[in-house]
Formats: C-alpha cells, sequence, structure tokens
C-alpha cells in the first residue's frame, strides 16, 4: 500500500497505544455538516497557470504531468497548497507524523491561516494515537478535518473493535489533493518521509501525476462523496479540542515536534514555510500530455454484496488488451481468476509482464512470504515477471533519495498499468486481497499514446538489469534470478533474518489481510 500493517499486527500497536490513553468511545451517529467542493477560482496564479496549459485543449481533454520523483512529488504539494487562495482538499491512508508530514502540515495551517478552507479526510488507522493533536488541528478557523471509518473505542479496549469486524477492517486506501478546483495530484504515495525520499531506513519509487483540466469537476465530486459518508466522522465528535491552560500545553507540544523535524528539514531542498513557486508552472504548458482521463473510484462503504469493487469497474469501463499489457504493483497476491486472465491473454497473443517487489526490497515481509508460492504459477501464464531491486542504478535510486539522504534501501511503490501502448492507469490499487476486497481504492484511466509511452519508458527503466532480476525457470524447472549477467539460485534478500522472518511468515494465514 504501503500496507496498512496487517490488522494482527495493528492489534499489538493499538493495545500498547490504548494503554496510556485510557478508554472512550466515540458517538455512533454523530453531527455531519454536509460541505461540498468549491467552485474552480476566477483568478490566481493556479487559474491562470492551467488556462496556459489548456489553451487549444477541446472539450473533455485533460494535461498530465507524471511524477516518477519523489523530491518533486512533494515541491508540487506544497507548490499548490501554497499557491491555493480558496480551497484544499485533501484525502490519505497514511499521514505520518514525521518530518514530511508536518512539513505540509505546516503549510496547509499557513494555507487556513490565509482564508483557505481546507478539508483534510485521513484513514483512522494511523490516526488513533493522535486524537488531541488532530482535534487541536481541528480546531483551526478555516481547517475542517474528518477520520474515515475510526474505531469506536479510543485507547484501552479499542483494539477489541477490530476483532472479527469486517466493516472495520475496511479502510480507506485512497489518495487525492484537489486545489482551488484548478489542479490535483492523484497517484500512490501516502505523506510521510519514505514518499518523499527523507528517510534514513527505506524510500519508495512511486508514481503520481499532475492533472488539470476537465476531469477536476469529477475529482471534486469523489472528494464529496467520501468527506459526506456515514463514515467519516467530523474529528470534533471524536475529540473536543482542548481549552485554556489544556490548549496552551497542547500547542507547545505540537510546536515542539514541528521544531523538532524542523530542524532536519533545515538541510533538505524543502522550503519549512510557505514559498513563492510561480517559476514551476513556466513550463509547464510544455511538459504536460493531453488526454482523456476516467476516474474511478470504490463507494465509500465496501461492506455490501451489491457493491461493485474497482475490478468491476475496470473491467466494465476499459476493453481488454489486444497487444500488450505491463502491470507494477508492489505487492501482487493474485485471485486465481486473475492468473486465468492473465494466461488467457498470452493465449491470445497479448504480451503481458509484471514489474513486483522482491523480498530484498519489500518493505513488508509477510507479503513476499505470501507472494512466493505464486512465481510458478505467475510463468506458467507466459508472464515476464520482474522483481524489484533493493540496491537499484544511481539513476533510479535517485529518483527515491532526497538529497542529503541515502537511505538503505529502495522499496516499490508504484501501483499502474499500460494497455495497448494506448491506456494508462495510475492510482492507489495494488493487485492484492486487501485491496481488492477490502479497502477502498481510486485508479485513474488515461486515454493517452503519448503519455503511454512515457510511462512505459518509466517501467522498462525499472525492469533494467541493475534494477530489478526477471525470474525464470531454468531447463530442470528451477527458479533463478536474472540481472545481466549475474544469476541467482536463491531469492534475493537483504539478510539472513529477513530469509528467516519470510519462511515463518509462510504459516501464519493471514494473505486475505495482506
Amino acid at each position: 500500500m504501503s500496507k496498512p500493517h496487517s490488522i494482527p499486527y495493528l492489534l499489538l500497536t493499538v493495545l500498547a497505544c490504548g494503554t496510556f490513553m485510557g478508554c472512550r468511545s466515540i458517538p455512533r451517529n454523530p453531527v455531519r455538516v454536509e460541505s461540498t467542493a468549491m467552485a474552480a477560482t476566477r483568478s490566481g496564479l493556479l487559474k491562470d497557470a492551467s488556462r496556459k496549459v489548456l489553451k487549444g485543449y477541446g472539450d473533455g481533454e485533460s494535461a498530465f504531468l507524471l511524477l516518477p520523483g519523489n523530491r518533486e512529488a512533494l515541491e508540487w504539494r506544497l507548490a499548490l497548497i501554497d499557491h491555493a487562495t480558496e480551497s484544499l482538499d485533501l484525502k490519505y491512508f497514511i499521514w505520518e507524523g514525521d518530518a514530511a508530514g508536518h512539513l505540509v502540515l505546516t503549510h496547509l495551517i499557513a494555507a487556513a491561516n490565509r482564508g483557505v478552507r481546507v478539508r483534510l479526510l485521513l484513514d483512522d488507522m494511523t490516526m488513533a494515537a493522535a486524537d488531541k493533536d488532530i482535534a487541536l488541528l481541528a480546531s483551526i478557523p478555516n481547517f475542517d478535518m474528518r477520520l474515515y471509518n475510526p474505531a469506536r473505542t479510543r485507547g484501552v479496549g479499542g483494539w477489541l473493535d477490530y476483532v472479527g469486524q469486517k466493516p472495520l477492517n475496511q479502510r480507506m486506501h485512497n489518495k487525492l489533493l484537489v486545489a482551488d478546483g484548478h489542479w490535483a495530484i492523484a497517484g500512490g504515495r501516502n505523506i510521510g518521509d519514505a514518499y518523499y525520499g527523507l528517510s534514513a531506513k527505506y524510500n519508495f519509487r512511486d508514481l503520481d501525476a499532475l492533472i488539470t483540466g476537465s476531469i477536476l469537476p469529477e475529482l471534486g465530486n469523489a472528494y464529496d462523496e467520501y468527506w459526506n459518508c456515514s463514515q467519516a466522522y467530523p474529528v470534533d465528535q471524536i475529540q473536543k479540542a482542548p481549552m485554556g491552560k489544556k490548549r496552551g500545553k497542547q500547542v507547545n507540544k505540537l510546536g515542539a515536534k514541528l521544531q523538532k523535524h524542523e530542524r532536519m528539514l533545515a538541510y533538505s531542498p524543502f522550503p519549512i514555510q510557505p514559498a513563492d513557486w510561480s517559476d514551476h508552472f513556466t513550463d509547464l504548458p510544455g511538459e504536460m500530455i493531453k488526454g482523456r482521463a476516467q476516474y474511478f473510484h470504490d463507494a465509500p462503504d465496501t461492506t455490501g454484496d451489491a457493491r461493485l469493487r474497482m475490478l468491476d469497474l475496470l473491467e466494465t469501463n476499459m476493453p481488454p488488451p489486444t497487444a500488450s499489457a505491463v502491470f507494477v504493483s508492489p505487492y501482487f497476491l493474485p485471485a486465481p481468476d486473475m492468473l486465468e486472465g492473465m494466461a488467457r491473454m498470452e493465449h491470445d497473443g497479448v504480451q503481458v509482464s509484471l514489474l513486483t517487489a522482491s523480498l530484498a526490497s519489500n518493505n513488508h515481509t509477510p507479503v513476499h512470504a505470501h507472494y512466493k508460492k505464486y512465481r510458478r504459477r505467475i510463468l506458467a501464464t507466459g508472464t515476464d515477471l520482474y522483481e524489484f531491486d533493493w540496491q537499484p542504478k544511481p539513476e533510479v535510486r535517485a529518483l527515491a533519495d532526497t538529497t542529503p539522504v541515502t537511505a538503505g534501501f529502495i522499496s516499490l511503490h508504484v501501483k499502474a498499468a499500460v494497455v495497448d501502448g494506448k491506456r494508462v492507469t495510475i492510482g492507489s490499487l495494488n493487485l492484492d486481497p486487501r485491496a481488492m476486497d477490502l479497502n477502498t481504492e481510486n485508479v485513474m484511466i488515461i486515454h493517452s499514446e503519448p503519455l503511454a509511452a512515457q510511462l512505459t519508458a518509466l517501467i522498462e527503466e525499472l525492469c533494467e538489469p541493475g534494477n530489478a532480476w526477471q525470474v525464470k525457470e531454468n531447463e530442470k524447472g528451477k527458479l533463478r534470478w536474472h540481472s545481466g549477467d549475474t544469476v541467482r539460485k536463491s531469492v534475493p534478500a537483504r539478510s539472513m533474518w529477513q530469509r528467516v522472518g519470510d519462511f515463518f511468515y509462510r504459516w501464519i494465514p493471514i494473505e486475505k489481510q495482506l
């Protein structure tokens, strides 16, 4: 996902947090005030930049800029936030309390302080221990915040809510930012150091798209559907904002956290306070690529049997491949019908390729432990199988690490596909049981041959020797990992201990949660 720390592991985390927090419940039917996306602004830099990019575009057309680099992905988020004049709508699965998380938060607070309406919708999965902080944030004028599908019991005992609760097991995996109704960023990145090259442990190779054009109203409507749904709880219905001396203490605590990360960010290229990003928009008319897009998302409530899931929507709206299909999914745990579909495509003359994470580049060893049994079945379909290397070549690593950080390893987080060299999908969807059966997801289908060519080149680079291992069977039916002239007999791993974990996780029956 990066994975939501699957439910069994989260129980320990939630219990540990709850031990120090006390116990309280939230209302089953909170008071909600509906709100909708504001009309696109009629003036301002974002309006003007969009108009220049879209000059000569027709009805139904939009412009797209792929964001494969972590640094540029964060810079564009900050640019949209800093230049918004009326509205910012954000929804994310993970918002870490690290340097990147506090940096984006600082810029959002500044936007709210200058009168921009900020709506922030976060999944509750990683928010359980932060109720007091988010209550303080939600009390800032113009800053409205909701949590998706929160645990009903907060603190000690809250972990019991997760036991056997499929509705609570459903998480909002969507990622979207919309600014002033003119610009958006959608794709695979959450908010956290590893997504923007600031983590010393590991950084992701990921992918978003910067978007402007006719698709924007559709993105705004999709956001509203989640913001106003019954699973989106206003923060003030979960935790009341502190008042008086308590508020002062909470402000000081939050300020201390921000200052701690400011010291680290002082060495990064990112401005801690709002900045003038107008130069970033100057070259966009020549850089962005024209296309027609469709945006699909799961309904906020995916628990009903009659609900169409994301794969149903994609199959209904996307013609089957006729020549080629290239898939990238960092976590790949296929259902039987998916393997059958891959075999059918190969039988019909479609060249199928799959890039996923190796054991070494996987940031969630349990996923690999359950993926590995599918390798031979994937190869049996005729699919070309590649596994991303944890120590890729410098030019690939350069888009993952942000100076001066050099991470211990690089992990894969791209969720994308290219079909027939004409259609592109970018979004939050992994090809695993949690994405297909439990979480809510969003995917954008873009019809554009130039964009497809650009994304194909990016994926081909990730699959090159030195960046990935191609998995094959030799003449004796043994699995081998090929990278240029190097052939490995065993799966690449970061350490012996990772191999040990990979062995034991295989026997824990959690595949449907991954």
